[in-house]
């Protein structure tokens, strides 16, 4: 194996380790984003909604109108209590629905210039009921002319005309937002789409890149244990040499302590390798023969190491 391996794996440890860092802040982007996108289709939906509930509050203002005057056309035309029942109800119905448009649009001045415009219509219209069912009592043929001058057509017509205005407005706001919704629906789906794609490309290649690592360790190790191997062979044969040299070999390092000995030299002495290796001259040799051979000792020791 190349001697760069251990380069290439701290290489691939680094570029495994850069690209999880890269997805980790992918996916803290990713949910920040969403985070932003679902809160903006939050709003947009309770926008929608508040819409969709403004649309029905203004329709309640005419049917509501349409409730008091079939209420008031009954009871002028049979004189009878009962009718009176629909105009009542109707005419309190008008003043709740009112308030509610006026709730929900508020800070909208295009739609509350409409709304002033339909509170004036309905309270004339409801004016012109309330006279008609007052004066039936006493004169109906009084009563019955306001209604043929067509006076509370006129005001209804206006309400019609006014709240047609004010839903077109507010479909048209609808519309909007639903395609603001949308718009915001599709845009998150396609970045956390092409996120999660990028992501899936950033943890493919750090599978990639760790698999590959894992080789590369492995090799090392099979390497390794290789020339382990090899090397133990190779002092393995050194020993079969040096034992069966007809000389005697002995290594001392510096502090003279013995780290080698051949067989021959073993033998001479009459002790045992173990009870050379990691003792000193004096101790094996005896301070006699150790200050026999100082001298030379010392001329060895001298000589710089390579």
């Amino acid at each position: 194996m190349g001697v760069d391996q251990p380069s290439r794996i701290v290489a691939l440890d680094r570029a495994i380790g850069f690209l999880l860092a890269i997805g980790i802040l992918a996916l803290v982007a990713l949910a920040a984003v969403a985070q932003g996108q679902f809160a903006k289709l939050e709003d947009t939906a309770r926008l929608a909604e508040r819409t969709r509930d403004t649309l029905d509050s203004i329709q309640d203002v005419s049917r509501a109108l349409l409730d008091a005057e079939t209420g008031q056309r009954g009871y002028l035309l049979t004189s009878q209590d009962s009718y009176l029942d629909p105009y009542r109800s109707g005419a309190a119905a008008v003043e709740v629905s009112l308030a509610e448009v006026a709730n929900r649009i508020a800070g909208d001045r295009d739609q509350q210039t409409r709304l002033d415009r339909l509170h004036v219509l309905s309270a004339q219209k409801l004016a012109e009921l309330k006279q008609t069912i007052e004066l039936h009592a006493q004169r109906p043929d009084a009563a019955l002319a306001i209604v043929r001058n067509n006076e509370g057509k006129r005001f209804m017509d206006e309400v019609r005309s006014v709240s047609a205005e004010m839903t077109s407005y507010e479909r048209t706001r609808l519309a909007q937002r639903t395609a603001s919704a949308l718009q915001a629906r599709l845009s998150s789906e396609l970045l956390s789409g092409a996120t999660l794609v990028g992501m899936a490309f950033m943890f493919g290649g750090a599978f990639l890149l760790i698999r590959r690592e894992l080789r590369l360790r492995a090799a090392t190790v099979t390497a390794l244990r290789t020339n382990q191997s090899r090397l133990a062979l190779s002092e393995q044969r050194l020993k079969t040499i040096t034992d069966n040299v007809p000389a005697m070999i002995g290594y001392i390092d510096r502090s003279q302590t013995y780290r080698f000995a051949n067989a021959r030299y073993t033998t001479l002495f009459g002790a045992s390798k173990e009870g050379f290796l990691g003792k000193s001259m004096e101790e094996v040799l005896g301070p006699n023969a150790r200050a026999a051979f100082q001298d030379n000792i010392d001329i060895v020791l001298s000589i710089p190491s390579p």
